[in-house]
């Protein structure tokens, strides 16, 4: 598995090695949240898992909202300390209906690009690369 850490963006890696991927964020100074191989499978144990292992601001208390979600990592990501992160997400086809996975991967795409945005983080950008099983 050859892996790219310099390219922001939601990638689609087939044969992911968590492995692999911690040592090449090591060498890229990044900090890595790793979703598990089962449990995640519905929207409720997706915001669960962030909940418990993800900087939030402010700190999400239900599944309700999307928009929250983003928010929510998406501030809590600018505040720490680290210009990188990596999320993996070994197997998210087990999260279903279909739509609410899809929801899932455009809601992460979103946090993606906007701690990529100069303007929006005042010049504090974050590089975060989430790699999909």
């Amino acid at each position: 598995m050859k892996l790219d850490l310099k390219v922001s963006g939601v990638v689609h890696v087939p044969d992911l090695d968590l492995d692999a991927v911690r040592a090449a964020a090591k060498v890229h100074g990044a900090i890595v949240y790793a979703l598990p191989d089962t449990g995640i499978t519905d929207r409720e144990s997706f915001f669960g898992w962030f909940r418990a292992n993800v900087p939030q601001d402010p700190p999400l208390v239900s599944a309700r909202s999307w928009d929250a979600f983003r928010d929510s990592i998406r501030s809590g990501l600018l505040d720490e300390k680290p210009r990188r992160f990596v999320i993996v997400w070994p197997n998210s086809a087990a999260m279903g209906p279909a739509e609410e996975r899809q929801n899932a991967l455009d809601v992460l795409a979103q946090i993606v690009s906007d701690l990529a945005d100069t303007r929006a983080t005042r010049g504090r950008t974050k590089h975060v690369s989430v790699l999909v099983g």
